[in-house]
């Protein structure tokens, strides 16, 4: 649903399950806990950015009292509380959390996981908002590679990671490999409310700067 752009479905359904795996289950019930989480996701979406991060939060907290704070199901938390921070621009905070939590997780399922390359799409995001594009050229190059296997072909998962490539290989003036990641992206990508959305939106930007450069250059 959340793919498809359906937000207040996919909200009224998440909350009937919080709902329902709570009254069968009980409030730290590992399904009742994700079921939370899931509907902080879709707060984040909707821009109630406050509400979102409070039922994080709340998620972690518990998460990190049953598994250990140094555990994958605590890491995962982490990630939709740091990719909440991120969506309001508070990159520092975010790259923190997700820095942690990718060491976790790549220590335990290694760094081919599919778990594993979405937090390392996240963080490699926001280390380019804060201007360390160049930086995670190599840690993009995995995570492609393993959507290309994952997902068929135009799937807007892997545009994600072909248009944060491009990013990141423009910051190190690869300006051919990167315009071409970067149109492919655009391609797949669809104006779908979420994180494809502002993936879409943003990868244009970075083509249109890119293309102003080269003339420039020229």
């Amino acid at each position: 649903l959340m793919d498809r752009g359906e937000i207040a479905e996919a909200e009224r359904l998440f909350r009937e399950n919080v709902a329902t795996t709570e009254r069968l289950l009980g409030a730290e019930h590992p399904n009742t806990v994700a079921s939370k989480n899931f509907v902080g996701n879709v707060l984040a979406v909707k821009g109630d950015f406050a509400a979102a991060e409070q039922l994080q939060r709340e998620v972690l907290i518990v998460r990190q009292r049953i598994f250990g704070s140094a555990s994958p199901e605590s890491a995962f938390a982490v990630t939709s509380l740091a990719t909440t921070l991120e969506m309001q621009g508070r990159y520092q905070e975010a790259e923190s959390l997700l820095s942690g939590a990718y060491d976790v997780v790549t220590a335990a399922l290694g760094p081919e996981n599919p778990r594993v390359v979405t937090i390392a799409i996240d963080l490699s995001r926001v280390r380019i908002a804060r201007g360390q594009a160049a930086g995670v050229v190599e840690m993009m190059r995995r995570a492609l590679a393993v959507r290309q296997r994952i997902y068929p072909a135009g799937d807007w998962r892997i545009a994600e990671a072909q248009a944060l490539l491009g990013a990141s290989l423009a910051a190190q003036r690869s300006f051919d490999e990167a315009e071409a990641l970067m149109v492919a992206a655009d391609q797949s990508f669809r104006p779908i409310p979420g994180r494809q959305a502002r993936d879409r939106e943003a990868n244009r930007d970075r083509l249109a700067q890119l293309r102003r450069f080269q003339i420039r250059v020229k």
